[in-house]
């Protein structure tokens, strides 16, 4: 019987001598190669990711070179473009106001009236009034100020005077060597219809 025991006892330190030091060493660095390939893995998902991310934007632009498609805030022909069809239609205003012949010459007398009051208020005392001219059915007010603000100013409180009377305002305007900056308004009477783009 003291025989086996001793046997026992030898099998018990058998399995806790180096065959079970080295399994422990396998099974950790099994762990360590696992948790490097976690983080490769890691970051191969975050390339995926960022290059799937990309790829709309790419396609956009692809698909807008293909359409031949630009930004018309930068394309110097869509500048270009933008600047004759502005010409075009300041050109058309001018015209149809000019080739207006004086029929109603009460109204061109009482509207004219109303504008030179409206500007003389205090509203418009940073805003010098070089012409200005009424005929049948529209009038044209040729204006130079320094300051945005006081013009933004004059044209937030100017329909409110003279919206009844001329209730549509088209505007022009003309950056001076000097710095100011001229405005040409044509104002349309109740019912006329300004000339639009072709016409």
């Amino acid at each position: 019987m003291a025989a086996k025991s001793e046997v026992t006892s030898l099998s018990t330190k058998a399995d806790k001598g180096p065959g079970k030091d080295t399994t422990d060493e396998k099974i950790a660095e099994l762990s360590a190669k696992l948790k490097r390939l976690d983080e490769k893995f890691a970051v191969l998902r975050r390339e995926v990711q960022d290059r799937l991310a990309a790829q709309p934007a790419a396609g956009n632009e692809e698909r807008s070179e293909e359409a031949g498609l630009s930004d018309p805030r930068t394309d110097p022909r869509a500048l270009a473009e933008a600047e004759r069809q502005e010409e075009a239609r300041v050109q058309r205003l001018e015209n149809d106001f000019q080739n207006e012949s004086i029929r109603h010459i009460e109204w061109s007398s009482q509207v004219s009236t109303a504008l030179e009051q409206a500007f003389v208020s205090d509203r418009a005392a940073n805003v010098q009034v070089n012409d200005l001219e009424c005929r049948s059915r529209q009038c044209r007010v040729e204006l130079t100020y320094q300051s945005n603000a006081d013009m933004d100013s004059l044209m937030s409180w100017l329909p409110q005077q003279i919206g009844e009377t001329l209730p549509s305002i088209a505007a022009h305007q003309v950056e001076q060597a000097d710095g100011s900056t001229t405005m040409v308004l044509y104002l349309f009477g109740e019912g006329y219809e300004p000339p639009q783009n072709g016409s």
